[in-house]
C-alpha cells in the first residue's frame, strides 16, 4: 500500500475510532471525566517489547473488576493523534488533568514523563534488558506489529532497509534515554519495579509483590503463570518470538554488543544485567 493510500485509510479509521470508542480517554483528555472510586490511580510503565501486551491483556480486566476505570492513551495517540503523543509529554496542564483523577488504571505508557501529583499515584514498572529489547523491537518492525500510523509506517520501512546490527545501533539512543528517565524512579515508595527476566523465572513472587503494593486480591495466575512463557519454537514473525534472557548473544555480532554495552553502561549495572 502506497503511503497516500495508508494515510487515507489511517484518517478513517481515526474516525471511526474517535466515534465510537475511547470513551475514558477523551474524557480525561477534556477534564470531564468523573470517578466513584477513590483509591490512587495506577499507571503502568516499560518498554516497548517487555511484555506489555501480555501483562495489559491480564491488567485491565484484573483491575476492572476491581472498580477502576481504564484508560489507554498510548493507544488513543498511537490509533487517533501520533503528533499529539510528544506534546502530551510536554504539556503540565493536560498530563495534571489526566492525572488528577482517582480510581483509574492508566495503560500502557512506554515512554517515560513526570507528571504533577506523580507522588500521590501508584506507580507499575516493568523494564527489561534493553538489548534484548532492542532485537525483539526490530523482529516486531519488520515483521509481527500491525501498521497502526504514519509514523509507524515510515519506522518499519526504515527496518526493512537495515540488518539486525544497524537497526538496533540506530534505535539505541533513543531507549537509553527512556531507560535513563526510568532509572529516577526506582526505589520511590509508590513505585513497583519488577525485571521481566524476574517475572519469567519467578511469576508467582511478582504476582505476591502486586497484591500488597495494589492492595488487592489476586489469585494465583491471574497475572502471570509459568505457561505464559513456554515456547516451543521461534518465530522470528510472530508476536511471542523469544521469551528468555540473552536473546543478543545470539543474533547480534560481537561489536554490535560492545557498542550497546558502552551505551547502557549504566542501566545495566543499576538494573543488575551481566555484560
Amino acid at each position: 500500500m502506497s503511503a497516500f493510500w495508508f494515510k487515507l485509510q489511517f484518517r478513517i479509521k481515526a474516525l471511526v475510532l474517535r466515534l465510537l470508542y475511547f470513551k475514558t480517554e477523551q474524557r480525561l483528555l477534556a477534564g470531564t471525566f468523573k470517578s466513584e472510586n477513590p483509591k490512587p490511580s495506577i499507571v503502568f510503565f516499560t518498554v516497548h517489547k517487555a511484555g506489555s501486551s501480555l501483562l495489559t491483556m491480564r491488567f485491565t480486566p484484573f483491575f476492572s473488576k476491581n472498580g477502576y476505570a481504564i484508560s489507554d492513551l498510548s493507544s488513543w495517540f498511537a490509533r487517533i493523534k501520533p503528533a499529539a503523543r510528544a506534546v502530551f509529554f510536554q504539556d503540565e496542564k493536560l498530563k495534571s488533568r489526566v492525572f488528577s483523577a482517582s480510581g483509574v488504571f492508566h495503560c500502557v505508557f512506554r515512554y517515560p514523563f513526570d507528571f504533577a501529583g506523580f507522588d500521590k499515584h501508584k506507580i507499575i514498572l516493568v523494564l527489561r534488558d534493553p538489548r534484548d529489547v532492542l532485537v525483539s523491537h526490530f523482529f516486531s518492525t519488520r515483521y509481527s506489529h500491525p501498521v497502526q500510523n504514519p509514523e509507524f509506517y515510515k519506522l518499519k520501512a526504515t527496518a526493512g532497509t537495515l540488518d539486525i546490527d544497524e537497526y538496533v545501533l540506530k534505535m539505541a539512543s533513543d531507549f537509553r534515554k527512556r531507560y535513563e528517565h526510568y532509572l529516577l524512579w526506582i526505589g520511590k515508595p509508590n513505585v513497583l519495579f519488577a525485571r521481566y527476566e524476574d517475572i519469567i523465572t519467578s511469576p508467582e513472587v511478582f504476582e505476591k509483590q502486586l497484591d500488597a503494593f495494589t492492595e488487592l486480591t489476586l489469585q494465583a495466575g491471574e497475572i502471570v503463570s509459568p505457561e505464559d512463557f513456554e515456547l516451543n519454537k521461534e518465530d522470528p514473525k510472530a508476536h511471542k518470538r523469544k521469551v528468555q534472557a540473552g536473546d543478543h548473544k545470539e543474533k547480534l555480532k560481537p561489536e554490535t554488543i560492545g557498542l550497546l554495552n558502552k551505551e547502557f553502561q549504566r542501566v545495566l549495572e543499576q538494573l543488575k544485567y551481566s555484560v
